[in-house]
């Protein structure tokens, strides 16, 4: 394909540069909403400039050096709103990496590369004052004007200045530091900026969703008149956007799809929304700050739901990197259980006899103890509990014991409960709204078993048609359990005593996230990480010490190769590939079968240490600052089958989508491998589902060609039909 080439030093610096000076590639700062700019204006800036200008009795520690020069071109008010607008953002906007042992940092280096912006737009409005106008206006977004930026600050320069910026920001009784070294509102000041945003945040629409149907994607970037601006890929390379374009030129299928999504109208459940604002942080069930983090969060997607109202609202999409769809608004149907609930389709449908059916199957599915059982099993636990779901449905506010404890999906049961109980009340003149899903059976899994025909490999993950499903969480789980009692380790000994008092249930727990990401080629710190997190939920917020959890994770790693040779040697094959395309100084590269350009793109960072002094105290950080040219063959190779697998549950969901409308099949809603409609129209959505899934791999050989970018020859394949999958009921279950 005409991308593959190897990356020369210029056009790697010109691709850097544009992207050192991508600032929020289209994301709306707090501050830039009238809410923000209202908690700015009249609580922070006025003191924090007084204190700049030497007007308090306590004085603002002086930039370092070189860097005074620079921020004196400002006004205190300029400077304060400079210093605050990116710590107020990290407060109530973007928080995606707060848990990360280098949030201090990234912080740190977020904020400096705003005054590094701002100092560069000063200059701007002397050479070119319009332009400079209309970035700062959000009209033309910063990253498209990268020459007129163009600036030599480095990583480690724009944390050394935030570093600074936090240290005055910090200096004043409104802003404190919490235990991550991150800015926190003050106690003190913490109830009114919250009741201000009440007042104010909800009436701004930028991070809501769309209330009428967005425009299509046609080319690589969207424009609105009220939202933010989007690019169809979230990547700033020249290369991306070179194969989009590419793209778009013709029938670009995935975009297709994409399309079709953002025009399905949706809206909120009402009583839903009473219970969550009343349940959603008890049931989440954290204390101390992780508590104050719930209280956050569940406010922020109440004052989206409220704004909605009783209104059709929509939402728009665009992909990462691998053509995996991603919603833009933040409030989606892909969030947490108590957003997800509140999802309704706009458009019902009657039911019909049989639809009833599903609505039950959905309810059992939420509930979660008959999972990977058989549909009969599932309807049967619906009948033999139908006395506890009319209770719920009749009251659920007075019922939380019987919907809240030992439940996988809470808010989603008591919404399939309500939804069930009208069902049953009326069954010829209901007419259900609710989104009823089918989630695939390990779905990583199953890419890599076509991709090989792997037909034993199949078996365990439900591509073959079965009278019951087939649980592979279950067959790892019990081969490892199998493996611990022969074993004479001493690490064998501390899990079986560990494992005892736990149900199968439990067990299974434990093991499942490993299992389930091993397809995307998990490392082994990955997988004690997992395992650390899933042992903390069943034993009170404990950890396993580390070499308990490697033992346990080489345990699994052991048991998945032994049990899914096929899917292995696929994944061994991927690495292979990026390895040669490696050692000849180029990325593994493909497209996907709904033509989304996908490039296996890594380079490594420049590392370098800062030492800096704040309060007195001197702090030091291990900070990425830029690229460099050479390639990173190890992170390469061990992120080229995820991003392989990716792409191609991608490229399942837009085949999906796409069959799904051309049927007349339009409340859809969906989150990667897990797909939903409505009851009336299952049978046939199902059907469709695995239908596009086979003829994913009927059509095509795709290892083959993939393999043709180094001459490798692909892993042996087995007799697995990929036209068996039509027929496999439990394949998305």
């Amino acid at each position: 394909m005409g991308l593959s080439r190897s990356l020369t030093k210029d056009r790697f610096n010109r691709r850097n540069a544009l992207k050192a000076q991508g600032r929020n590639r289209g994301r709306r700062l707090f501050c830039e909403i009238p809410a923000g700019h209202k908690i700015l204006t009249d609580v922070f800036l006025e003191p924090l400039a007084q204190f700049l200008a030497g007007k308090t009795e306590i004085k603002p520690p002086p930039p370092p050096a070189d860097l005074g020069d620079i921020v004196n071109q400002l006004d205190p008010h300029t400077k304060a709103a400079v210093i605050l607008v990116p710590f107020l953002d990290r407060t109530y906007g973007s928080r995606g990496w707060a848990d990360e042992p280098s949030a201090q940092a990234k912080q740190c280096i977020n904020a400096g590369k705003y005054l590094r912006d701002q100092v560069a737009l000063k200059k701007l409005e002397l050479s070119d004052r319009p332009l400079a106008k209309q970035i700062r206006l959000g009209r033309k977004p910063p990253w498209k004007f990268h020459e007129h930026l163009k600036s030599d600050w480095t990583e480690s320069e724009c944390l050394v200045a935030g570093s600074w910026m936090l240290e005055c920001a910090s200096t004043l009784n409104y802003f404190d530091v919490d235990d991550r070294g991150l800015p926190a509102i003050a106690p003190d000041w913490q109830q009114y900026v919250d009741q201000q945003l009440e007042q104010l945040m909800w009436r701004d629409p930028v991070f809501a969703p769309h209330l009428k149907p967005p425009s299509d994607w046609t080319g690589w970037a969207k424009q609105y008149d009220d939202r933010l601006h989007a690019t169809f890929v979230r990547d700033s390379r020249p290369e991306t956007k070179a194969a989009a374009a590419e793209a778009f030129s013709g029938d670009f299928e995935h975009a297709r799809g994409v399309n079709a999504l953002s025009r399905v109208p949706l809206c909120i459940d009402q009583t839903m929304l009473a219970l969550v604002e009343r349940f959603a942080v008890d049931v989440m069930n954290h204390r101390g700050e992780r508590r104050e983090d719930d209280q956050r969060t569940v406010s922020s997607d109440l004052r989206i739901a409220k704004w909605i109202g009783d209104q059709v609202f929509y939402l728009d999409y665009n992909c990462d990197t691998r053509g995996r769809l991603n919603p833009l608004s933040h409030f989606n149907y892909a969030r947490e259980d108590h957003v997800r609930s509140l999802f309704k389709f706009a458009n019902g449908q009657q039911l019909k006899r049989g639809d009833i059916d599903w609505l039950e199957i959905h309810c059992a599915n939420c509930e979660g103890s008959t999972d990977k059982k058989s549909w009969s099993t599932r309807q049967q636990w619906v009948a033999d509990n139908r006395h506890r779901i009319e209770k719920i449905a009749a009251d659920p506010f007075n019922t939380f014991k019987l919907w809240a404890l030992d439940v996988d999906k809470p808010f989603a049961f008591v919404a399939a409960c309500i939804e069930l109980a009208s069902g049953w009340a009326n069954p010829g003149g209901f007419k259900t709204h609710l989104p009823i899903g089918f989630d695939g059976s390990c779905n990583g899994l199953q890419h890599l078993a076509m991709l090989c025909r792997d037909r034993a490999a199949g078996e365990r993950v439900n591509l073959v048609d079965t009278d019951s499903p087939r649980d592979i969480y279950g067959d790892v789980t019990a081969h490892v359990l199998t493996e611990l009692e022969t074993d004479r380790h001493e690490l064998a000994k501390w899990w079986r005593n560990r494992l005892k008092p736990l149900n199968p249930r439990q067990k299974r727990k434990l093991l499942k996230t490993p299992v389930m990401t091993l397809s995307y080629n998990v490392q082994d710190d990955g997988m004690i990480r997992q395992i650390g997190e899933a042992y903390a939920n069943l034993f009170d917020g404990n950890e396993p010490e580390a070499k308990a959890a490697r033992y346990l994770a080489g345990k699994i790693r052991k048991a998945c190769e032994e049990l899914l040779p096929g899917p292995a040697a696929v994944m061994r094959y991927i690495t292979a590939l990026t390895r040669c395309c490696s050692s000849d100084g180029r990325f593994l590269e493909w497209r996907n079968p709904t033509g989304f350009f996908v490039s296996n793109r890594y380079n490594r960072q420049r590392r370098v240490t800062v030492n800096l002094l704040r309060h007195g105290v001197r702090i030091r950080h291990r900070v990425g600052d830029g690229y460099l040219p050479k390639l990173n063959k190890t992170k390469a190779a061990n992120s080229a089958p995820a991003n392989f697998v990716h792409s191609f549950d991608a490229a399942h969901l837009v085949r999906v989508v796409n069959a799904a409308t051309e049927e007349d099949i339009s409340e859809i809603v969906c989150v990667h491998d897990s797909f939903a409609c409505l009851a009336t129209q299952a049978v046939r959505f199902n059907k469709i589902i695995r239908t596009q899934l086979a003829m994913l791999y009927a059509r095509q050989d795709h290892l083959l060609a993939l393999g043709e970018q180094s001459g490798l020859s692909p892993p042996p394949y087995g007799d697995l039909d990929p036209l068996e999958v039509q027929n496999a009921e439990y394949c998305f279950a």
